[in-house]
């Protein structure tokens, strides 16, 4: 079974305080379990400065390896179309 993949970086550029840090990331794993996403790793930026990098879930689920800020992952396909968005911004 080959596990589904999935790389988000968000960056949000307003200030959060723990009780929204906590709904974040109540709705973070809610979608990974509603989307089946077996692993996710997170960028908060605010003011130019990394304030929070965390990973959710399993960089490999047959050896229980926990994702992490610095998990690589395969990007597949992606990179047309973030080619392509920027081919569109140029024009």
């Amino acid at each position: 079974m080959k596990p589904l993949i999935c790389v988000i970086i968000l960056f949000i550029s307003v200030g959060v305080n723990a009780q929204q840090q906590d709904e974040i990331e109540m709705f973070i794993l809610k979608q990974m379990n509603d989307q089946k996403i077996t692993s996710l790793s997170i960028g908060v930026i605010e003011n130019g400065k990394i304030i929070k990098e965390i990973g959710y879930g399993f960089a490999n689920i047959e050896l229980k390896i926990s994702a992490s800020q610095n998990t690589v992952y395969k990007l597949g396909s992606l990179s047309k179309q973030m080619v392509a968005a920027g081919i569109m911004l140029l024009i």
